[in-house]
């Protein structure tokens, strides 16, 4: 671990991998789980794998680039996750507000992709992984979606052509690694509460983002001060205009405002009603 100014670095052995805290790398090592499973079932001299490194016939795993020494001459499965983004499918992502307390849900369908590149020292070899891969994804895509955030994958899989492994393996000199890449879609479903942290003296609560705004709001007026410019137009201590009701009526103060209501040219006095129950006329 290491230390920095006002802030603290996290090594991946300290960080929770779970779908609440670490959506991403959860679903690299959901999609892990899955291949070692399906290629675990596999028959000896079928690709069969096993967790021994010694024993196991195909290699699974995150690693890359993989490591002739950890692949030897075996084939391997290298599991990336592709660009993710939020999709903003609904108007502010708003699933919903409490009332008692003002937290707001907010909720966004994240497309992705996961990318299961079959690596072997033969073009058809690779193929043959790259097509079980897709398949077994495709027709055991239920036990995926009952993961936990995944709202669906496994179809529309896409094999890609047998190329050369390039910047996958290293250590690979004579370039006889060859990778078949299958590509799956994964749409992800995030949500995301936010849960006001400050209040008012008044006790009144504040949301957390409207706190930020005012915080993000004194900094800003403190640069435009530091080089002359005007305060923003929208501080609370500019009021553009304000209304009192005198004994002479309703009069309006305006200060670059709105101006009075006027008819041709001439000022409309606003002066007080007389209710028509006490028998006079209104003016």
């Amino acid at each position: 671990m290491t230390e920095t100014t006002g802030s603290r670095v996290f090594t991946a052995e300290e960080n929770d991998i779970s779908w609440g805290n670490d959506p991403l790398n959860y679903l690299v090592r959901v999609f892990i789980a899955f291949t070692q499973t399906i290629w675990e079932a596999a028959s000896k001299g079928a690709f069969h794998w096993t967790l021994d490194p010694l024993d196991t016939e195909l290699v699974i795993t995150e690693e890359n680039p993989v490591h002739v020494d950890t692949m030897e001459k075996r084939p391997a499965l290298m599991i990336a996750l592709g660009p993710s983004r939020f999709n903003g499918s609904s108007l502010d992502d708003l699933q919903g507000l409490n009332f008692r307390n003002a937290a707001e849900k907010h909720i966004d369908l994240i497309p992705t992709n996961i990318t299961i590149n079959c690596l072997s020292r033969v073009a058809a070899e690779a193929r043959f992984l790259a097509w079980q891969n897709a398949r077994m994804v495709w027709i055991l895509r239920k036990l995926l979606i009952a993961e936990k955030g995944i709202q669906d994958c496994g179809r529309r899989n896409e094999i890609g052509p047998v190329t050369p492994a390039g910047a996958l393996v290293s250590g690979d000199t004579e370039a006889e690694w060859v990778v078949c890449p299958v590509t799956i879609p994964v749409f992800m479903q995030w949500s995301d509460f936010v849960t006001p942290l400050k209040f008012e003296a008044n006790g009144h609560p504040i949301h957390t983002l409207e706190h930020l705004e005012m915080q993000f709001r004194v900094k800003t007026d403190a640069v435009r001060a530091s080089i002359g410019m005007a305060p923003s137009a929208n501080d609370s201590n500019m009021s553009r205009w304000s209304a009192h009701r005198g004994q002479e009526g309703l009069t309006v103060e305006t200060a670059g405002g709105p101006r009075p209501p006027t008819i041709r040219g001439r000022t409309i006095q606003v002066g007080t009603s007389v209710p028509v129950f006490q028998g006079s006329k209104v003016k």
